[in-house]
């Protein structure tokens, strides 16, 4: 086609061919740029210290195990792989919006007693902080020695009294000025009752739930009966074992219900399954979008080559080499590859920035530099890969025959 209207072609036509392979490249560089952040965003999203430790744990639903739950445990414990069994309402990852009322009946160092207040709330049984790791900053955390730690339901008209964990993010919400002023005092809230919950402890923050949403305010009690699922914390390495093991306790002791057992590593890893696949779906564009932009480039440069072919024959006569020719050539067509990055970096960083404001916790924005360079690179080298062999192979015709050329 390019061949068959080459006597006809004009400035404009020549033209538009090179505003096209400028918008391929630079709508491919846009979409390289946007992958790698995607997927830098993921890693770092993975890889952040979220407050606990995840590693080695399995996560199992025991909404149906009803009344077989203490043996369930009791014979989960007495595997050899299993270091501890520990029930919460949810695992890490599962984080619901379990919002409640909380005030603090003790008025703060100015004498102000504070407004009641929503924070999110969790239930966690004996030994759950320990088997996660999650040390106290101040105070201690539940402890089946002490007999005042567990809620229990009241009726209308009485007051319960239990024990509350709260993170340093409560902390700050009620307006303590450390930890250690916070141990003892005293939080009022309605959960199965009217309940009077003294602060015996204060944790770290940690990220119950993707970083996307950031750290919340937190309160956590011991309500046994809002208990849904159990962290299983093993040593072993062959888990396929294991978990054969874990599916055989189940079934003696629920065998009218399948069981729900994951892994939490792979529950926390689920939470950015949509980055991941925004990342995937990004790079197959990208790679479609690439090698459209090469096939533009290629045709350009052939079209090109072959209008020029008396221009290379006469210059080799006037003693130019094969590799200045090359490099002539190769220059002529990075023009538009380099177009399209200027065009193209502004547009990704602006794209990506604003992206990445939906993460309270994100790569920096200094990050997009070294990016925007190496994609950069990768489209010069891809280029010159396009148009080099073509250039090389007319550069090294004989220039008696490109005189010839009609």
């Amino acid at each position: 086609i390019l061949k068959s209207s080459k006597s006809v072609e004009s400035k404009s036509s020549t033209q538009f061919r090179s505003v096209l392979v400028v918008f391929q490249f630079a709508t491919s560089i846009i979409l390289v740029i946007s992958t790698l952040v995607v997927y830098g965003q993921t890693m770092f999203s993975n890889n952040m210290d979220v407050g606990y430790q995840s590693d080695n744990k399995l996560v199992l639903n025991i909404r149906t195990a009803d009344e077989n739950l203490p043996s369930l445990t009791q014979e989960l414990l007495n595997l050899p792989e299993i270091t501890s069994v520990v029930l919460s309402s949810e695992a890490p990852s599962q984080d619901n919006e379990n919002n409640n009322y909380f005030k603090l009946l003790e008025p703060n160092a100015d004498g102000i007693l504070s407004e009641p207040k929503i924070i999110n709330y969790h239930n966690m049984g004996f030994g759950f902080f320990e088997a996660y790791q999650v040390q106290p900053v101040a105070g201690r955390l539940f402890d089946e020695d002490f007999g005042s730690d567990t809620i229990e339901e009241v009726t209308e008209g009485e007051v319960g009294n239990a024990s509350a964990v709260i993170n340093m993010s409560a902390l700050k919400k009620f307006g303590f000025n450390n930890a250690q002023e916070a141990i003892g005092k005293t939080l009022e809230s309605h959960i199965r009752g009217k309940q009077h919950l003294t602060i015996i402890g204060v944790i770290p923050d940690i990220y119950f739930r993707s970083i996307k949403f950031g750290l919340r305010a937190s309160v956590y009690t011991l309500y046994p009966p809002r208990f849904s699922v159990a962290s299983l914390s093993f040593e072993t390495n062959d888990v396929a074992s294991l978990i054969a093991k874990v599916e055989g306790v189940w079934k003696v002791n629920v065998p009218m219900q399948p069981i729900n057992l994951q892994f939490l590593s792979e529950m926390m890893s689920a939470q950015y399954q949509d980055e991941l696949t925004t990342a995937q779906l990004f790079l197959v564009f990208s790679m479609i979008a690439i090698i459209i932009a090469c096939l533009g480039l290629y045709g350009l440069s052939a079209f090109t080559v072959e209008r020029r072919t008396k221009e290379i024959g006469i210059r080799k006569v006037m003693g130019a080499s094969v590799k200045d020719i090359v490099a002539l050539l190769m220059w002529q067509f990075s023009k538009p590859v380099v177009l399209a990055n200027l065009i193209a970096w502004p547009i990704a960083a602006y794209l990506m920035l604003t992206w990445l404001e939906s993460f309270p916790y994100r790569l920096s924005a200094i990050w997009l530099v070294p990016i925007c360079l190496s994609v950069g690179l990768l489209s010069m080298i891809i280029a010159w890969s396009t148009v080099g062999g073509n250039a090389a192979k007319v550069a090294r015709k004989n220039p008696v025959k490109a005189l010839r050329y009609e």
